[in-house]
C-alpha cells in the first residue's frame, strides 16, 4: 500500500530492479480493504480501511530512511510516494470520534489513492509528522480522519 514508487498488484510479478535507480522501497502487507463489517442494508459484508496503519507504517519507513541515509552518508533528497487501490466505496474502521463507528463514517469516492512528494534529511529528523501529512493527508481528510492523527502528524520542537 504505502511505497517509495507505484505500487505493483499482486497479480503481476514486479520485474526485479535492473539498475539502482529502478530499485523502489516497498512495505508490502495485506491489502487496505481485507477487514469486514456487516453492511445493515444488504447483510453482505462491507471491507473496512484501516487508516492507523498506513499512518504507523509511513512513520516508520521514514524513520527507516533517515537510519540509512545517515548509515550511507546521503544528504540529499528523498523522492516518497504513498499509494493504495481499490478504495471506491470503503469506509474507516473507526470514526473520528470513537471506535466502532463504521457506517456513520464519509465512503471514499475514488478508487486508487497516490500523492507524491519530496523530503530532505532534514525534514526526516525533524518533520517526520509533516512528510506524513503531505503523503497522507488527503486520503485521512477524504476519511474525515485527520484529527484523530493530529498527533502523529505534528512535529514537536
Amino acid at each position: 500500500m504505502l511505497a517509495k514508487g507505484i505500487d505493483v498488484p499482486a497479480a503481476s510479478p514486479a520485474a526485479p530492479p535492473t539498475s539502482v535507480t529502478d530499485a523502489s522501497t516497498r512495505l508490502l502487507g495485506r491489502p487496505a480493504g481485507t477487514g469486514t463489517s456487516s453492511d445493515t442494508l444488504s447483510n453482505e459484508p462491507e471491507q473496512e480501511l484501516f487508516p492507523a496503519a498506513a499512518v504507523v507504517l509511513t512513520r516508520r519507513l521514514l524513520d527507516i530512511l533517515r537510519l540509512v541515509a545517515e548509515d550511507a552518508g546521503y544528504f540529499g533528497n528523498w523522492s516518497l510516494a504513498a499509494g493504495a487501490n481499490r478504495l471506491k466505496g470503503r469506509r474507516s474502521s473507526m470514526g473520528a470520534g470513537s471506535w466502532m463507528t463504521f457506517g456513520a463514517n464519509p465512503a471514499y469516492s475514488e478508487d486508487i489513492y497516490q500523492e507524491a512528494t519530496g523530503a530532505t534529511l532534514a525534514e526526516l529528523n525533524s518533520a517526520a509528522g509533516a512528510v506524513t501529512l503531505r503523503l497522507l493527508g488527503p486520503l485521512l481528510r477524504s476519511l474525515n480522519m485527520q484529527a484523530v492523527y493530529d498527533k502523529a502528524l505534528t512535529d514537536t520542537a
